[in-house]
């Protein structure tokens, strides 16, 4: 009884579970805010299992390109490869296995559009945000775009076009990544720096990290209530979009006024509760459920 919980464990660790299931919120979200009054249930459980399995394969890819740099970093040397508790073959043939069974079940059993919007995904986050953590602090934005297009897949296989509630959705996911990632960084900035990844710009413009982090901060204040000027959601989700993102301005403006890692945690946690708060205040108050 006890390896299959390991393996269970293994795995779990190796799609990053936590990091998996707010993204895939975030596409199920979409789907529920474009469905129409009469649920469309399988066509809702073939784009939950598809988002899912595409959203873990992207995370286990990433995970075998970080392998050396996941082992030098303190809070992730005990993920399965790094720690040797799993083989880089299995986790390969687990990762393809999961991307590829997704692609193929978003494209053929929901549409096509849906399906190219995962690929796109999949390959940005890949082979383009994974490598440029050690080029410069542009990744940030590189991974930005991966990191929205699910929330842009969920209204897209419903509707099977790119509409105005997409881009919403790809908006508000897309800035609310800056807060929360480089929170995170400048929690682990010395792991960072040994794993060789330069997510920060050169120490003395440091400061800039706090502007971005406000600016995107200032943004969220603005693009989050226009779900209700879109008729998307009703009047309780405007005010409580508002107090959410003047919430989260507060904490970055707190961060940007003394950069300190104490206040950085306080802002990650902030953004963290930021978005699957926002996500319930959409589901709860969609005009017309």
């Amino acid at each position: 009884m006890r390896k299959p919980l390991i393996m269970l464990q293994n795995y779990s660790e190796l799609v990053k579970i936590k990091l998996s299931l707010l993204v895939w919120l975030s596409s199920l979200t979409g789907f529920f805010l474009a469905d129409g009054r009469s649920f469309h249930f399988l066509l809702f459980l073939s784009f939950s299992l598809g988002s899912l399995f595409v959203i873990g394969g992207a995370n286990v890819f990433n995970e075998i390109i970080e392998i050396k740099e996941d082992a030098v970093m303190s809070r992730t040397s005990r993920r399965p490869l790094p720690s040797g508790r799993m083989e880089v073959a299995e986790a390969f043939i687990f990762g393809v296995c999961l991307a590829l069974s997704g692609l193929l079940i978003l494209a053929f059993t929901v549409n096509l559009l849906t399906g190219f919007l995962a690929s796109l995904a999949l390959v940005l986050y890949v082979f383009v945000y994974t490598p440029s953590k050690k080029i410069g602090s542009w990744c940030i934005a590189a991974g930005a775009v991966p990191g929205a297009l699910p929330a842009m897949m969920g209204p897209a296989a419903v509707q099977d076009h790119i509409s105005p509630l997409a881009w919403l959705l790809f908006g508000i996911v897309f800035f609310w990544q800056f807060p929360h990632f480089f929170a995170i960084a400048w929690l682990s900035k010395e792991d960072y720096e040994k794993a060789g990844f330069r997510i920060f710009p050169v120490p003395q413009n440091e400061r800039l990290i706090a502007y971005e982090i406000l600016i995107c901060s200032c943004v969220l204040v603005g693009v989050s209530p226009l779900l209700t000027f879109t008729h998307v959601t009703g009047a309780s989700y405007f005010i409580g979009s508002l107090i959410l993102s003047s919430l989260l301005l507060i904490y970055a403006l707190r961060f940007w006024l003394k950069l300190s890692k104490p206040l950085a945690g306080q802002l990650m946690r902030a953004a963290l509760v930021y978005l699957p708060f926002l996500f319930v205040l959409m589901v709860l108050d969609k005009v017309g459920h």
